[in-house]
């Protein structure tokens, strides 16, 4: 079974675009790709943008970013949602 490159939390760029964002969600494709969601630091209009996906060969780790506690839930809503 693969793993991960990164992990949930890291900040990474996309060597491509530029793009920087914190890696909220990751995908793991049966055909072998690993796409990564990260959500932008930056605000526009006072709003956050929609998160990008990015496959694995074009990112790169360019900081920690942040890590968060949460409880681990085994399904539906978490009592008490992660907070920053």
């Amino acid at each position: 079974m693969k793993m991960f490159k990164f992990e949930l939390g890291d900040e990474l760029q996309d060597v491509v675009t530029g793009y920087k964002g914190i890696v909220m969600g990751r995908t793991d494709y049966f055909t072998g790709c690993s796409h990564y969601g990260l959500a932008s630091r930056e605000l526009k209009d006072g709003k956050t943008l929609d998160w990008e996906w990015f496959d694995e060969t074009r990112i790169i780790k360019i900081g920690d970013g942040i890590k968060i506690q949460c409880e681990k839930a085994t399904s539906g809503p978490m009592p008490n949602a992660p907070s920053m």
